[in-house]
C-alpha cells in the first residue's frame, strides 16, 4: 500500500512538473502542453475567464481523461480555434480536448484512443468496475455530440484502439469530414492512420 502511495505522488509531482499553460496577450493565444491534468484544465478556466483566447496551441502525452473532456468544453465556450503545432501530437486526453474548436488546424498529429482506467480500487465487485467503463464511454459519446461529432467515432475507438494503440489523424480536413457526417448517429468516413506507443 505505503509503495503504490509513493508511486501515485512521485507520478503526479512528475506529471505536475511537465505541463504548462501559458498565455500570450499580444497574439491571444494560449498554448497548453504536457500531461493533461484537472489542475491544467483549472489554469485554462482562469486564463480565459481573464482573458480573450482567439487560439489554443495544444501538444501533449495524454493525461486525465475527464480533465481532456473539461479543457475541450471550455474551449468550446470560448470559441477558440485550436492549433497542433507541425512536429507535435496532442495524444489521448489532449486529442479529446483539440475536439472541443469547431476549428482544428492539424499541422501535427492527434492520437486517439479508447478511455481506460489506470487503476481500481481494491473490494469493489465486477460488476462496478464495469460500471465505471460503461460511464467513461457513456461520457465519451455525449461529449463527441455535444461537439458534433457522430457516435460512430467513439465507436471507432471502441473497435479499433487499445491502451497502446492509437487512430491517428495528421489533417484538420479529416475531422471536418467527421463532423459533416449527416446525422450524428451516421457513419463517419475519414482518413486516418494506426500508430503504437513509442512511435
Amino acid at each position: 500500500m505505503l509503495k503504490c502511495l509513493v508511486t501515485t505522488i512521485s507520478l503526479l509531482c512528475a506529471t505536475a512538473s511537465t505541463a504548462a499553460v501559458t498565455y500570450d496577450d499580444t497574439t491571444k493565444n494560449m498554448t497548453i502542453t504536457g500531461a493533461t491534468t484537472n489542475k491544467q484544465a483549472t489554469q485554462v478556466y482562469h486564463l480565459m475567464k481573464e482573458h480573450d483566447v482567439l487560439t489554443v496551441t495544444i501538444s501533449g502525452t495524454g493525461g486525465e481523461y475527464y480533465a481532456g473532456l473539461r479543457l475541450g468544453r471550455l474551449i468550446s465556450a470560448e470559441g477558440s480555434t485550436v492549433i497542433i503545432p507541425a512536429g507535435k501530437r496532442a495524444i489521448s486526453a489532449a486529442a479529446f480536448a483539440a475536439l472541443g474548436a469547431d476549428k482544428i488546424i492539424v499541422d501535427g498529429e492527434l492520437w486517439f484512443h479508447v478511455p481506460f482506467l489506470t487503476h481500481v480500487p481494491t473490494g469493489v465487485t465486477i460488476l462496478e468496475i464495469t460500471q465505471r467503463f460503461g460511464r467513461a464511454y457513456v461520457d465519451m459519446d455525449r461529449y463527441l455530440i455535444r461537439m458534433g461529432i457522430p457516435v460512430s467515432f467513439g465507436h471507432d475507438l471502441m473497435v479499433r484502439t487499445t491502451t497502446s494503440k492509437f487512430v491517428v489523424i495528421d489533417d484538420g480536413a479529416q475531422i471536418d469530414l467527421i463532423r459533416a457526417t449527416e446525422v450524428l448517429w451516421g457513419q463517419a468516413v475519414y482518413e486516418w492512420r494506426y500508430a503504437e506507443k513509442g512511435e
